[in-house]
């Protein structure tokens, strides 16, 4: 439940995306003319024209070429070629001096995106950057990364950090007055759930992990998702 989730707002997050910095034209019309192709149902056509782009030489610093590497690997990510779309968005991710929010927003999709292939450390180091970056420059920290690393957390049986990191994606999460109820209700369990596993013998072993802890972060994500009861 909580990987599909994942997967669901990670495709949604990629199509609205806002940058800092204006592309060339040619870059514009390279990307219209590929999704022109995709709407037409010719993928082939379309990845052609992003492989091209994406596999030609540029600069460290170009943000042309991230444009481009990015576009292509939400491209092959919306295909569910996940393993793919982390080639070439890992490589977005080595340019240098690109805009904070750019940087900030690909952090979030490669922290989903290793969490859902199963890449746990990855995810984790993702994550924290994604929050370094956005506490440094004051962005919108999206709840559903929080609860994301607290997930991670609790598989790992770090408790003191699945609940900090828990408690901040339900401090960050603006719902009308009836999800925050049924979200509030959450609290006392996931609390509940985090003081039986600080008693777990030996401690924070991982064969004590509470499985209420994950089903407090699940009933979070759906909440965020709009689907929590009223």
């Amino acid at each position: 439940m909580i990987k599909r989730s994942i997967i669901f707002f990670t495709l949604i997050l990629s199509v609205t995306l806002h940058s800092q910095e204006a592309i060339q034209q040619w870059v514009y019309n390279t990307l219209e003319r590929a999704q022109l192709n995709v709407d037409k149902g010719n993928l082939e056509a379309a990845e052609k024209i992003y492989y091209d782009y994406a596999t030609s030489t540029y600069s460290s610093k170009s943000y042309d070429h991230f444009v481009i590497l990015r576009t292509y690997g939400y491209f092959l990510l919306q295909q569910d070629r996940n393993e793919e779309a982390l080639k070439y968005l890992k490589l977005a991710d080595q340019k240098r001096k690109m805009p904070p929010m750019d940087v900030f927003n690909l952090k979030f999709i490669l922290g989903q995106i290793y969490y859902v292939e199963g890449q746990k450390e990855e995810a984790k180091k993702s994550f924290l950057e994604w929050i370094q970056i956005g506490e440094d420059n004051e962005f919108d920290l999206r709840p559903e990364g929080y609860a994301t690393l607290a997930t991670i957390y609790a598989q790992d049986a770090d408790w003191d950090n699945a609940l900090i990191y828990i408690t901040l994606a339900i401090d960050n999460i603006r719902l009308p007055a009836g999800r925050a109820k049924s979200l509030a209700a959450l609290v006392p369990a996931m609390r509940d759930s985090y003081f039986l596993a600080s008693l777990a013998s030996p401690p924070h072993s991982a064969s004590a992990l509470p499985m209420s802890f994950l089903a407090v972060v699940s009933s979070l994500l759906r909440c965020v998702h709009l689907t929590c009861e009223r």
